[in-house]
């Protein structure tokens, strides 16, 4: 991770107390030991996600061979080839070839920590993952969601690279504690903690978010359409539309591709999140980890519930200037009875065939099965690895709507979330 053992603006010995105070200092953790039913297990999963890829590589060659013996066999009066029938084709191959060349439309971009200006968090992060056993990220990012996760350079093609960013959702920093959110960010480390598997999950989890994103997310071509949709005249109008069917065949073999994918690499990735939760549990220890599990679900909903007000201040062209602390002051609402109700349905979840990650009652049995007791110090806020917390959250929010929603904020009324909050109370 890229950053100085003494970094600006905060003098070593203060920075020794603080990370003192963590028990990060007394975490002292062997190597977990990676069985070979599990590192097979994990290579003959990402051989079978390749296998797709190259299924829907395959069938640009076939369509076209396909549509060569189509028109040279069939023929009109007059041996006059169906030129109707070779168009058709051609655009049939043309709709394949476009997922593989269309560039990303909108791509989430986290906003990057600077080291000097958070050095508790930097330091910590690496105390955690030298003593954890774990490999050190090489930067470290924030974002506004109720997630975390690594995000690796070079795509499928740098599976075999070691060089990754961690992303801390904020969302999920105001609902945790600091072991809580040292737990987490141990889960994430321990996906990439051994080499010899971690190709084969890369793999896996990049066919999956490929085959998610050609089917389920607009690329710049889609976009340039419906933009031009907007100003454009009846005939030009008609053309663009027609231009949107033509991609249909190449998306509905995506779909269906991704369908089967699915069906066979869930499995897979859902035993990786049980390896990755080992991690989680021996530095949080089972009770955090059971509180975190349950303290994401509530956030969640409230990020879900929070979308929705988003929507509708948008309508007003108002936006608040937290969108994190919103979903933290909504999950505050909750009472004790609704939590209960969700705990209760969290020990009855179950798994489905394409689920990608494994069900709360899996990895809640997982994790007291293993009845360890955390290694942090208990009950301090996560918020408090961060400097100037609340100002972190006004960047990353102003990212969300710029970046990832590309709203138009020229002429909207930028609300502090303080006035968000009163105004709810009093039923405006």
């Amino acid at each position: 991770m890229s950053g100085n053992d003494k970094p600006a603006g905060k003098h070593p010995a203060e920075l020794k107390m603080q990370l003192q105070a963590t028990g990060v200092f007394a975490l002292e953790t062997p190597p977990l030991v990676v069985s070979i039913r599990h590192r097979l297990a994990s290579a003959f999963g990402g051989l079978l996600a390749t296998v797709f890829l190259f299924a829907y590589l395959g069938l640009i060659p076939l369509a076209a061979w396909g549509v060569y013996r189509l028109n040279a066999k069939i023929t009109l009066a007059s041996a006059v080839r169906p030129i109707g029938l070779s168009l058709v084709g051609c655009l049939l191959i043309l709709s394949l070839v476009k997922p593989l060349v269309a560039r990303p439309g909108r791509v989430a971009e986290p906003h990057r920590l600077d080291p000097e200006k958070q050095p508790l968090l930097f330091r910590f992060v690496k105390e955690l993952a030298s003593r954890g056993q774990m490999p050190e990220p090489s930067h470290l990012a924030v974002d506004w969601s109720v997630n975390c996760y690594c995000v690796f350079a070079g795509g499928i093609t740098g599976i075999f690279r070691r060089d990754f960013d961690l992303v801390i959702g904020l969302s999920l920093v105001s609902g945790l504690s600091l072991d809580q959110l040292a737990g987490v960010l141990a889960h994430e480390l321990g996906h990439v903690a051994h080499r010899s598997a971690m190709w084969s999950s890369r793999l896996m989890w990049n066919v999956e978010a490929w085959f998610s994103r050609v089917t389920g997310e607009p690329d710049r071509f889609d976009l340039a359409i419906r933009d031009s949709l907007k100003a454009a005249g009846p005939a030009s109008k008609l053309l663009l539309e027609c231009a949107q069917w033509l991609v249909a065949p190449g998306r509905g073999v995506l779909r269906l591709l991704r369908l089967v994918e699915g069906a066979v690499s869930s499995g897979f990735l859902r035993r990786m999140e049980i390896e990755a939760d080992r991690y989680q549990v021996r530095v949080a220890g089972t009770e955090a980890f059971l509180a975190t599990i349950l303290e994401t679900n509530l956030l969640a909903v409230a990020s879900q519930r929070a979308v929705v007000d988003l929507s509708r201040m948008w309508q007003r062209r108002r936006l608040v200037d937290d969108f994190p602390g919103l979903i933290a002051s909504l999950r505050r609402g909750y009472s004790a009875a609704f939590v209960e109700r969700l705990r209760a349905g969290m020990e009855k979840s179950g798994n489905r065939i394409f689920s990608l990650h494994p069900c709360d009652r899996d990895r809640m049995a997982f994790a007291r099965a293993q009845a360890t007791r955390g290694l942090l110090t208990p009950g301090l806020p996560a918020a408090a690895l961060f400097a100037d917390y609340q100002e972190l959250c006004r960047q990353v929010t102003l990212d969300y709507y710029d970046r990832d929603l590309r709203l138009e904020r020229e002429g909207c009324n930028l609300v502090p979330l303080a006035n968000v909050l009163d105004e709810r109370k009093a039923g405006l």
